[in-house]
């Protein structure tokens, strides 16, 4: 391959060109759909909710005075709209007050017309004539409605006091209809002036109306965007007098942020070529061929990219994240090839024995590095959050393709583009950089503070809130937390209850209990409809059968049911608005009621659900998570090493910079009462898996001086020369790549980015400080300290007898 780098060349563009290809196949995964595992219990229950009843809903909040917004001309407005929005393309079902009025007059009229015997059937008789007709005419939701109720009333309304006494019976005030006035305040407000508490779901209080639209399960962030648009389109053209409307949800939310992220990628790729451009431009200055590494670096994102598409890890945030820090890799890997190739092209070998011996050197020490990388990436699977286990998958990828673009290609490439040799990389000022010696002292106070900010990591704040995640300008955004301020809620907890079947009197007491029970958690809830409600007319203490069950069953309209029971009696769920407090409050509450359902009688499963509950759920398995895995990345990358090496010492040489820099900056951040985002969880292992290759290519440059006969005091100050300038280059192309994320609106991108960023740099001042020190120390004789030499090695006198394994 270096003998025919033209060849060679070609084919690595032909393979480029498929990548591409293959990269313009990746689908978007909403970043919601990562919060937890899609296996998991609560994922299914949301699935599986989502599919029968419809996703969490888009709220239309209709602001006006509740008894003008209920006055009949107002009222048949708002049912004519909500049954347009039922019709969109896209909506599963819609609730509102239109609707839920005017089906429980139905529910009513039912009721009296099965309790007036064959005056009753006639009229429902009637009824249902006249909606056929009003529907055979094309008439919409309120005009059905009104010709239902005309019917109704022309055949009861002469019955005189047998029909009186049934309206006072059960409660009512006139003739349901959606002209009674006084009936429609009865039912909504009882006898006082603030809505009746068990209808906050729909009057949050007296100036305030919701319409729930909940869309189908599986729709596309796209979809979803446009059916946004569809919904203020329609509440747009009601003309409602006296109200103010608006739209606004978490689903709108959701797939805003989808898209956002879908742009981030346009915006920081870029970005990221301009910056890692900058860098070589500036660090390699006066070299030729200095955009090889870039070329090389670009090359590996493509190949990440394409190897993702049949691995199904999609596009999403995570994948975001990881390609300008897999763009770093790549040049970091790339600059390390091509240092030593200057080197070995100083000590006058031709571009082809150069691009051999340095490829040579490499390829063992990066192989092995890669490798360690690679694996410690790949820990972050073990996270139970998707978001995070999917970041390492793709910088695991990425990691591989990096040093394989690189060992590949690299030396070809180099070998074309070659017009004499270039001076060796080496950092300035070595002199002074081996004369600073930390004391002892000074290590071991690091090491124990280290050690206690990996301790304390777990009790860093996280939060998995999407309001928090999304950008601060987002019209989404602003739109859902003005809804959710105003009318004091900020989402819903569902509760997804399986049974064989949901409707035995059995299930349904211990489902009144169990929905009580959760209410008594926080008075702020505003619990939803229910199916043990609807059945026992709200008493928890109610001793059901089963003819009573299914008398009622026959009784309630299809509206009420299909809002809490599946067809099949399968499932059923109950609903929670949950109050607009902090999102760690938020937490507890979910908690509670999670603890609150207590244990369900055999074979019934009750279940925690909906967008609110994933996010607790995943700032829960954050928290307990983040010491573990640095721990678990640690030991798989040590065994790694050590089954190359054989040799402890050398393994804790290596990894020692990565685990201070980050045990230091866990304590820091503990100390700053930081709260970090879901992908900053990933924070300790990344910074662990890159960082390693900081401490290997010191040590590998150290014993690769003491093959060519220096002595440990020499071989310290040539490691620091020769190799820790292109260790100086590899720490600032990765922490560039993360630094570029750091510009990204998505604030759970631009936290990791920076935080990332300051724990490498940090990195590599430990590695180049410590690990020539420390193993120049550990190859003195017992007994000696180090010493020093007045003057190092001239640059470029270093002779590569053997690589290092």
């Amino acid at each position: 391959m270096i003998a025919r780098p033209r060849t060679t060349l070609v084919c690595a563009l032909a393979v480029l060109a498929l990548c591409v290809l293959a990269g313009t196949q990746l689908t978007s995964t909403p970043s919601t759909d990562l919060l937890v595992g899609q296996r998991s219990e609560i994922a299914q229950a949301t699935q599986g909710l989502a599919g029968e009843f419809g996703q969490d809903p888009i709220a239309v909040v209709v602001r006006g005075d509740l008894t003008q917004t209920l006055a009949p001309p107002q009222l048949v407005r708002l049912l004519d709209m909500e049954g347009r929005l039922a019709r969109l393309k896209g909506v599963k079902a819609v609730y509102g007050p239109g609707t839920f009025i005017n089906q429980t007059i139905v529910q009513t009229s039912r009721v009296i017309s099965q309790q007036l015997g064959a005056v009753g059937a006639q009229a429902s008789a009637a009824e249902a004539a006249a909606v056929r007709a009003a529907r055979a005419r094309g008439a919409g939701p309120a005009a059905v409605a009104a010709a239902r109720e005309a019917a109704f009333q022309r055949v009861l309304g002469t019955q005189g006091k047998p029909l009186q006494d049934l309206l006072v019976r059960f409660g009512s005030v006139g003739l349901p209809a959606l002209t009674n006035t006084n009936f429609i305040d009865q039912l909504v407000f009882g006898a006082g002036v603030e809505p009746k508490q068990r209808f906050r779901w729909l009057f949050p209080d007296a100036d305030h109306a919701l319409v729930l639209v909940r869309p189908k399960a599986g729709i596309s962030g796209a979809e979803m965007l446009a059916l946004g648009r569809q919904i203020r389109k329609v509440t747009g053209a009601a003309k409602i007098s006296g109200t103010q409307l608006s739209v606004a949800g978490l689903p709108l939310l959701a797939a805003a942020l989808e898209r956002q992220t879908r742009l981030e990628i346009l915006r920081l790729a870029p970005v990221a070529v301009v910056a890692m451009l900058l860098l070589l431009l500036v660090v390699l200055r006066g070299r030729r061929g200095r955009l090889v590494a870039l070329a090389l670096a670009l090359g590996s994102v493509g190949v990440c990219l394409a190897l993702s598409w049949p691995l199904g890890l999609g596009l999403t945030v995570s994948t975001v994240a990881a390609l300008p820090v897999i763009l770093g890799l790549g040049l970091d890997f790339a600059v390390q090839l091509q240092a030593r190739y200057w080197i070995e092209r100083q000590a006058g070998l031709a571009p082809a024995g150069a691009a051999a011996r340095a490829r040579g050197a490499l390829r063992p020490t990066l192989l092995i590095a890669a490798g360690a990388m690679a694996a410690g990436f790949l820990v972050l699977l073990a996270s139970p959050v998707p978001l995070i286990d999917r970041l390492g998958a793709v910088l695991a990828i990425g990691c591989l393709s990096a040093v394989a673009v690189a060992l590949g290609v690299g030396p070809a490439l180099l070998v074309l583009v070659d017009r004499g040799p270039s001076a060796p990389l080496a950092l300035p000022q070595v002199g002074r950089l081996t004369r600073l010696s930390p004391p002892p002292a000074v290590l071991a106070a690091a090491a124990v503070l280290a050690l206690a900010g990996i301790a304390v990591s777990n009790h860093v704040r996280l939060q998995s809130d999407i309001s928090q995640l999304a950008p601060k300008g987002l019209a989404e955004l602003r739109d859902t937390q003005a809804v959710q301020k105003e009318i004091g809620t900020s989402g819903q907890i569902s509760v997804a209850v399986r049974a064989e079947d949901v409707t035995s009197p059995a299930v349904l007491e211990w489902l009144g209990r169990a929905a009580a029970r959760a209410q008594a958690v926080d008075r702020r809830l505003r619990p939803g409809p229910d199916l043990a409600s609807l059945v026992s007319g709200g008493d928890p203490s109610a001793v059901l059968d089963r003819a009573a069950v299914d008398g009622m069953l026959r009784l309630l309209p299809s509206y009420f049911l299909s809002a809490v029971v599946s067809r099949d009696h399968h499932l059923a769920e109950l609903t929670y608005g949950i109050p607009f407090v902090p999102v760690a409050e938020q937490g507890r509450i979910v908690r509670r009621v999670d603890a609150a359902l207590g244990s369900p009688p055999p074979g019934v499963r009750a279940t925690t659900a909906g967008l609110v509950a994933e996010s607790a759920t995943s700032t829960r398995h954050l928290d307990g998570s983040r010491p573990w895995l640095l721990l678990l990345a640690a030991a798989t990358v040590g065994v790694i090493l050590f089954g190359f090496w054989r040799d402890l010492r050398r393994v804790v040489l290596v990894l020692a910079p990565a685990l201070l820099a980050a045990g230091l900056s866990s304590l820091v951040l503990a100390a700053l009462g930081v709260t970090l985002s879901p992908l900053a969880a990933a924070l300790e292992p990344l910074v662990l898996a890159i960082g390693l290759e900081f401490g290997m290519l010191l040590d590998m440059s150290f014993r690769q001086a003491r093959a060519d006969g220096h002595s440990p005091t020499a071989a310290r100050a040539v490691a620091t020369r020769d190799i820790g300038g292109a260790v100086g280059l590899s720490a600032a192309t990765v922490a560039t790549g993360f630094a570029v994320l750091g510009a990204s609106r998505l604030p759970l991108l631009a936290q990791l980015g920076w935080l990332v960023a300051a724990e490498l740099v940090l990195c590599l001042v430990v590695a180049v400080l410590v690990v020539p020190y420390a193993s120049e120390w550990l190859a003195l004789p017992s007994g000696s300290g180090p010493r020093r030499r007045p003057s190092p090695p001239a640059a470029g006198t270093l002779r590569i007898r053997r690589a290092s394994r």
